[in-house]
């Protein structure tokens, strides 16, 4: 372990060669910060909840197994909600529900879609049995027999204990349809690829059904939600952040030039640290949102301690360039 001499002295030297090569050292640290920083551009993003636990977490433990068993339950939800006192039952939102149940079948990883139009409804008479989806032929809505198809559909599925409160609210209200999913595992943005291309796909569907509501839920959005909250969050506590600082910089150092020099250490500072993940190909969860609001307090903190002892000094009478050391 080192004595405090030879600390100094190292100290001595190194201050030295900072204040008598100030462009040397610029330049490096410049070049140095830049190769650092371009690694940001290799960081990938992981919204998936399992992040959030350990791989020795009993719970997460207990779960895979659960759905090593049986399967994993990955899924993207269209919940369609009529605006109008009508219900889900009315032919335009029959129509609707069966081109939602179309476009399920369009979603990237899609394996099983259920909604009320491709429910499997089963007729007995005598000796044969009829299974048929509720609404296999979407022309009939465009006859005069849709209202008495509507009819039927609204008897049946009011009357199906598996379908109520699970695809269809008990006062017809509300109806979902579900996209079961296969997601790979090694593709973490996988969730996100589903819920752009729902989003993007209801866009079109929305406009041409202006009284009904058409939400996106799921398993996946739920994921993508979580990391989309924590960006926004972030985005905004940044940017406040940067202006307090530059506030209370201004009005505690009461020098220009010392509120530059500290926004000159966080920046960096917090390119810097995203590149090294980037480098390191480390792959960032939505809590790592964060890590640039603990990198800036860092900064700041000592950029402040290192600046008030600079000017405290300066106003004792020492020389600026001789202070430095």
């Amino acid at each position: 372990m080192s004595n405090p001499t030879s600390l100094d002295s190292f100290g001595l030297r190194y201050t030295t060669f900072v204040t008598t090569r100030p462009w040397l050292v610029t330049t490096s640290c410049l070049l140095i910060v830049l190769m650092l920083v371009a690694g940001a551009s290799k960081l990938s993003t992981n919204n998936d909840f399992r992040a959030f636990f350990g791989a020795d977490n009993p719970e997460l433990a207990a779960l895979e197994d659960f759905e090593a068993r049986y399967e994993r339950q990955q899924n993207v939800l269209m919940v369609v909600l009529p605006t109008s006192p009508d219900d889900v039952f009315t032919a335009d939102n029959l129509r609707l529900v069966h081109e939602l149940t179309a476009l399920g079948w369009q979603v990237p990883y899609s394996r099983r879609v259920t909604s009320l139009t491709n429910y499997q409804h089963t007729v007995a008479k005598d000796d044969t049995v009829r299974v048929a989806a509720l609404l296999s032929d979407i022309a009939v809505l465009d006859t005069a027999a849709a209202s008495a198809q509507s009819e039927s559909i609204r008897r049946i599925a009011l009357g199906e204990r598996s379908l109520i409160n699970r695809v269809v609210s008990a006062n017809g209200s509300a109806t979902i349809v579900n996209v079961g999913l296969a997601l790979p595992d090694h593709q973490p943005n996988a969730n996100l690829e589903v819920v752009d291309f729902v989003t993007l796909k209801l866009e079109s569907i929305r406009a041409r059904y202006p009284n009904t509501r058409i939400e996106v839920g799921g398993t996946t959005a739920t994921d993508v939600a979580l990391g989309e909250a924590v960006r926004r969050d972030v985005e905004t506590l940044v940017g406040l952040s940067y202006l307090v600082i530059i506030i209370g910089l201004t009005l505690l150092l009461r020098h220009i030039s010392g509120t530059v020099a500290t926004l000159l250490v966080i920046t960096p500072s917090i390119g810097v640290t995203m590149g090294i993940f980037g480098w390191l190909g480390a792959t960032l969860e939505p809590t790592a949102g964060f890590v640039p609001s603990i990198v800036m307090t860092i900064a700041v903190a000592d950029s402040v301690h290192m600046l008030s002892t600079f000017y405290y000094e300066v106003r004792r009478g020492a020389a600026r360039h001789g202070e430095t050391q």
